[in-house]
């Protein structure tokens, strides 16, 4: 069985991204984002499977990308992978594999949770992540929108833009919650063991991943968080993102948000994503 904390996690997700009242058909634009569960044959995870259902994890996703003007539907699916800890988009379809959220799952009551991050937050910040993350493939494909660089880069990017769009609290603790798993991906155990000089043998095939490497990933993320000049974030600095990497944040800020406001914002319907709508869709901070 899973904790009932976990339940309680994704029922909070509800209250965050949901209005008081529930959305219309047509206000929740069901056509153009189609949502599936797809029950996996594998007993371990039909926890999973249950408990998104029950939290209506995917009504949730659906709502966050309604404001989006898509040519043509995109359905957003959680799933089995074999295995696999992972997900994807891929014709059409974003895909989150129940092992991923079994394996956040066990992030969010590690012994390694720092004391100041909540099991909440440690579970919803990498999973509501990785939706924007693998939508943002989506928003790429289907928006026909020119990247330089890596697209993998540009997801992260797009995806942590969407984590400060919701409110300063719940945005720290979301990305609060993303560090953590990237830190613990990268194999330590805290900020201050990262901090300290490591003699470390690495793989240098994992150099020619498409995704930066985890602790790149946590610093990125972190850089945009502290260039946004949201409250939260500064005490960061120095103490986990290097004070030179830091002067440069508010420019690299400034650098996604316009590429942002130039190539997505132009698809994005106002009415809809303004109407108690708490994430960030119509005016991401300048």
């Amino acid at each position: 069985m899973i904790d009932g904390r976990l339940s309680a996690a994704l029922l909070a997700l509800g209250l965050w991204l949901l209005p008081a009242a529930p959305l219309s058909a047509g206000e929740a634009r069901s056509g153009s984002i189609v949502i599936d569960y797809v029950a996996p044959a594998d007993p371990k995870l039909k926890p999973y499977y249950d408990l998104a259902r029950a939290g209506r994890l995917l009504e949730y996703v659906q709502f966050v990308f309604a404001p989006l003007r898509l040519p043509r539907p995109l359905t957003i699916r959680t799933t089995a992978c074999g295995g696999d800890v992972d997900a994807w988009y891929e014709n059409d379809v974003v895909q989150v594999c129940y092992e991923y959220l079994r394996y956040v799952d066990g992030l969010s009551r590690s012994r390694r949770r720092p004391a100041d991050l909540s099991e909440r937050d440690a579970f919803l910040g990498p999973v509501i992540e990785v939706f924007l993350h693998e939508g943002a493939h989506a928003i790429f494909d289907y928006l026909h929108i020119p990247i330089l660089g890596r697209e993998e880069d540009a997801a992260d990017q797009l995806a942590a833009l969407g984590l400060l769009g919701f409110e300063t609290e719940i945005s720290k603790g979301l990305i609060s919650g993303l560090l953590h798993m990237h830190l613990n991906d990268a194999g330590f155990r805290t900020i201050r063991q990262l901090n300290r000089r490591h003699i470390r043998l690495a793989d240098p095939k994992s150099m020619a991943d498409e995704h930066s490497t985890a602790l790149q990933r946590l610093y990125t993320t972190l850089c945009l968080a502290v260039g946004s000049g949201k409250e939260g974030f500064a005490g960061a600095v120095g103490k986990v993102l290097p004070a030179d990497r830091a002067e440069s944040c508010p420019a690299e800020y400034a650098q996604v948000v316009h590429a942002y406001r130039t190539l997505v914002l132009p698809h994005v319907d106002p009415a809809v994503g303004a109407a108690n709508h708490p994430f960030g869709w119509t005016a991401p901070a300048p």
